[in-house]
């Protein structure tokens, strides 16, 4: 089996810079040694635009989610966007990104000790998005 760790779609460029508001999708899979977080990009069609994978060293789900999340994070602050529609299944995870939005590091307290240190580390990347608007996802 092959794995890609990025996919680009250079004929997006125009169609993402028109529309206000990006979405970003990202979730984990967990296996019995692994697992393998994804973060898929859309342009205003509903097109993959950007795409990521990253394998993870936990079995854990919510730590993983956390991962995925921070994996999708760290790629888009790249792309200087102005808006982007964050989307995750995870509700502790989506709870805890909202926190840390909302309160910074003084919502740590209010997080799985699990995922503190990794929600932590994603204030810098919200922090770069002017409009950022996380959402759960069934």
């Amino acid at each position: 089996m092959e794995v890609f760790s990025s996919y680009s779609s250079d004929s997006s460029v125009a169609l993402i810079s028109s529309w206000s508001l990006i979405p970003c999708d990202f979730d984990v899979a967990v296996r019995t040694s692994f697992s393998m977080g994804a973060a898929i990009l859309y342009d205003s069609n509903g097109a993959i635009f950007r795409a990521w994978t990253e394998s993870f060293e936990t079995t854990d789900p919510l730590i993983g989610e956390a991962a995925a999340a921070r994996l999708a994070l760290s790629k888009l602050a790249d792309l200087k966007l102005s808006s982007l529609l964050f989307q995750g299944d995870s509700a502790s995870v989506m709870e805890c990104i909202l926190l840390s939005q909302l309160q910074g590091s003084s919502a740590s307290k209010l997080f799985s000790w699990k995922i503190a240190s990794l929600i932590l580390s994603l204030h810098p990347f919200l922090l770069s998005i002017p409009f950022f608007y996380p959402s759960k996802i069934p």
